[in-house]
């Protein structure tokens, strides 16, 4: 037994072999995974206690208990086999079956083929037998009902009883009776301590994957650390936690584990944040926070003033509670340990990938420079400085394309700026980065590709961007938008001629794209349509078979359902009625079948402006 607990066994110990009527409880007390029942299932294993054990988890009534009892002393009479045979004997069997409970020569009790009749007085010798009743405060019975049961046992017949719970929650019952009733029942609360170094051991042998067993086999030490860091004081936690990390160490590559380095670093990132998620201290997204702002935050307390200082965030909280651990995006993507966590699985693919752009793997010559830049705290001062006059190199001869590289760039810039690296003031950053943007624009090199990622502001290339809240940046990051929409919207004739043709010859194609719902929807807010000749259109369409026909106008009309055409497609709204028209027109000069059909399809296409 551990000392941790040594006041405690030795107590229990001493209680048990009492040959005296003691009449009273003893509690074991303990907050939630503190291996209170472990603790007592070792003790009753190492002194070999003769005893009965009863989880009170969910219980209603007494009777629920006795028949535990029940079970446990019968486990023959009370087995499935038993109760078919009882089952089918039921009427037949008269008899009754005498037991002996204490070994004493003596008939204790008998059972019928049926329910079990039990006196419970005569359930053992009181000085050689002792009841556990573990999970207290989840027992569904009244506080005092329970504890009045388990008091007449103690009193009247002379039970020893030890008692598991959590104090902490039958308080919070706020049961007027319970001090009362404590009062009189228990004469002994025992403290449990979850004491780690004696469950590990146990811990570890359940982990089956062969690697990560030989990992945390001789890796103890750094598992007591970081439980020791996360003051959880939760064993239940720290397996699961453990398990946790045997999931994500199956998608290892062999290499990983011939780095010391980064098995050190995959290991002590997962272990603390899945004790942080299963402790509820952190979601996924914050999970994905604590990875993709690592710089922004240092940053961001490089900048604040002291007088400025405000509360930590949950997230930073996290992360000064392991001060020995660093969660990095340029080491691992945080996102592959949220999802994990969040799932229950942990993708291998995903895994490997996250390690194939790893600062543990890769060198940071073999890194985009902006990414060597941001890793400030990951680097050498000769490799950061390096990545500096390449990444400005780059900006001068406008080689960044991707908006999420434009921007990331003009964040650190602005930081750089700050840091007095770069001679430049901010608003001369601000020029710069301005000018950058007009010179893409002016050679067409922005993407022209439509992008909601430009309504918001979320991390790219799973990296936050470095002064995101200043203003200096968010004027830079408008001007971009605003450029790219530009260069969107000069692009959409060519994509409306694409369109067209994808109604003539692939009409599945075209009902996708221009579709609210389901994937390749790529034009479903894109207010597109008005750049297509409308009597090409009719034209297209009525080249269809009649099923596509109906199939591309009701497309239309379902297009502008949730008021589109008062939003987003407002602009479509005159092309709108001037294709109702024409198909009106169309239908005029045709005659049978073919002029209801063009007929329905105008009022199809005009359904959206009902009620307007």
């Amino acid at each position: 037994m551990s000392d941790t607990n040594q006041a405690a066994t030795e107590y229990l110990v001493g209680y048990c072999a009492d040959a005296r009527t003691l009449n009273y409880a003893v509690l074991l007390n303990g907050p939630w995974g503190a291996g209170k029942t472990h603790f007592v299932n070792q003790f009753l294993r190492t002194y070999e206690i003769k005893h009965l054990y009863i989880s009170l988890y969910g219980m209603t009534s007494t009777r629920q208990i006795e028949e535990e009892f029940w079970r446990q002393l019968h486990p023959v009479l009370s087995s499935k086999p038993m109760k078919i045979l009882t089952a089918v004997g039921k009427g037949l069997l008269k008899a009754s079956i005498k037991f002996d409970v204490d070994g004493d020569g003596k008939e204790d009790g008998s059972v019928s083929p049926t329910l079990p009749e039990l006196d419970v007085a005569k359930l053992a010798n009181p000085t050689g037998r002792v009841l556990i009743f573990d999970d207290l405060e989840r027992c569904r019975m009244p506080l005092d009902e329970v504890l009045g049961y388990i008091n007449s046992l103690v009193e009247h017949s002379d039970f020893k009883v030890i008692l598991i719970a959590n104090e902490k929650e039958l308080v919070e019952k706020k049961d007027q009776r319970y001090p009362e009733i404590k009062e009189k029942l228990i004469g002994q609360t025992l403290e449990v301590r979850a004491c780690v170094n004696e469950a590990l051991d146990e811990f570890i042998a359940s982990i089956a994957d062969e690697a990560a067993n030989k990992y945390l086999s001789e890796n103890k030490a750094a598992i007591i650390q970081i439980y020791e860091q996360s003051d959880s004081g939760n064993l239940r936690v720290l397996k699961h936690a453990l398990w946790d990390f045997e999931r994500f160490a199956a998608g290892f590559p062999s290499y990983v584990w011939k780095n010391k380095e980064a098995a050190s670093w995959l290991f002590g990132a997962s272990l603390s944040l899945a004790i942080e998620y299963r402790l509820g201290r952190a979601t996924s997204a914050e999970i994905i926070d604590l990875f993709e702002n690592k710089m922004v935050r240092e940053v961001s307390k490089y900048q604040r003033k002291k007088s400025d200082a405000e509360p930590a965030s949950r997230v930073q909280a996290l992360e000064d509670r392991y001060p020995t651990l660093s969660f990095d995006q340029t080491v691992f993507d945080g996102r592959v340990l949220a999802d994990g966590l969040k799932n229950g699985w942990f993708d291998p693919n995903a895994t490997e990938k996250g390690l194939s752009t790893s600062s543990l793997f890769v060198q940071p010559s073999e890194l985009p420079a902006w990414r060597t830049v941001w890793s400030i705290f990951n680097v050498s001062d000769d490799e950061f400085n390096s990545a500096v006059a390449k990444m400005e190199k780059q900006f001068v001869a406008r080689e960044f394309l991707e908006p999420g590289e434009i921007l990331h760039v003009t964040g650190l810039r602005l930081f750089l700026s700050e840091a007095e690296v770069l001679a430049l003031t901010r608003a001369s950053v601000v020029s710069e980065c301005k000018a950058y943007i007009d010179d893409l624009e002016r050679t067409k090199a922005l993407p022209r590709d439509y992008d909601e990622y430009f309504e918001g502001l979320p991390p790219s290339y799973g990296f936050g961007f470095v002064n995101s809240d200043t203003t200096e940046f968010r004027e830079v990051r408008d001007y971009l938008r605003d450029a790219l929409l530009r260069s969107f919207e000069a692009s959409l004739p060519g994509k409306a001629d694409a369109l067209l043709d994808e109604l003539r010859f692939k009409p599945d194609k075209f009902i996708t794209q221009i579709s609210s719902t389901g994937s390749g929807n790529v034009y479903w807010n894109v207010p597109l349509l008005k750049h297509i000749d409308l009597k090409a259109f009719v034209d297209a369409l009525l080249s269809l078979q009649p099923s596509d026909q109906r199939r591309a106008i009701l497309a239309l009309k379902e297009r502008y359902d949730h008021q589109r055409l008062s939003r987003e497609l407002i602009s479509e709204g005159d092309w709108l009625k001037q294709l109702s028209a024409e198909l009106e027109r169309c239908s005029n000069e045709a005659s049978g079948i073919a002029r209801w059909r063009l007929k329905k399809y105008a009022e199809w296409s005009a359904a959206p402006f009902e009620g307007k």
